[in-house]
């Protein structure tokens, strides 16, 4: 069993499931005297707890800030749809009309799908059939580009 993509939360999880099931049943002291600490399966089980919603919390907070990339290709948003508002477009035309990477161009299309209607695949490319998008022109109104 590969232990490379053991998380801190499967050891959180481990450690509950281990609490629950009754094989962590015993109190184990450290220390002596004055500075004995207990521990107990019912502290294991409430550290656990508690350090899954730590993780919990700070994915939260991850995910709900844009990358550099989202930032930087938001930016682009607006200048594809100023020059290709209303057309048809796959991301290599976007990609050489704009100066950008065709991946770069394809992240955009497809991740915005509120100014770029996916329109299925299309011959035109390379490599055989790519995506094709609508773009939305920001200066219509939003029925005219699901036209």
């Amino acid at each position: 069993m590969a232990t490379s993509n053991i998380t801190k939360r499967n050891i959180y999880s481990a450690l509950i499931s281990l609490v629950d099931n009754g094989t962590i049943s015993t109190s184990v002291t450290f220390g002596e005297g004055y500075n004995a600490i207990s521990v107990t399966p019912a502290n294991i089980k409430a550290f656990a707890v508690a350090e899954i919603a730590t993780l919990d919390k700070r994915n939260k907070a991850r995910a709900d800030k844009p990358t550099k990339a989202e930032i930087a290709n938001a930016t682009l948003i607006p200048e594809i749809c100023k020059i290709f508002g209303g057309q048809s477009v796959i991301s290599a035309e976007i990609a050489e009309k704009m100066e950008i990477s065709p991946s770069k161009a394809a992240s955009v299309l497809s991740r915005n799908p509120d100014y770029f209607i996916p329109l299925g695949k299309v011959g035109k490319g390379k490599s055989g059939k790519v995506n094709a998008y609508k773009v939305v022109s920001l200066d219509t109104p939003e029925d005219d580009a699901e036209a």
